[in-house]
């Protein structure tokens, strides 16, 4: 489910492997009606590795955002943006 208003905001990260790490937000994620997690470009990163098959000759790793926890990131001010 994408939230409108969390889509595009850059967060922060303040705890975890990547901790100061800066990104943006592209979906999020919902337990019920409560906010879980949000998923970040190009942080947190699984490794899914795909074996041989007749499509795939060579297999193949494909690489996927998961979310992080909504308390482990914090939410940047941008000065573009109107309060």
């Amino acid at each position: 489910m994408v939230n409108p208003k969390l889509n595009g905001k850059v967060v922060k990260v303040i705890a975890g492997n990547f901790k100061n790490k800066v990104g943006v937000v592209f979906n999020t994620k919902y337990k019920g009606t409560s906010l879980k997690g949000v998923f970040v470009k190009g942080l947190n990163l699984k490794s899914n590795f795909i074996k041989k098959s007749f499509n795939r000759p060579l297999g193949s790793i494909d690489q996927s955002e998961q979310f992080i926890h909504i308390s482990n990131v914090k939410f940047i001010y941008n000065k573009n943006e109107n309060l």
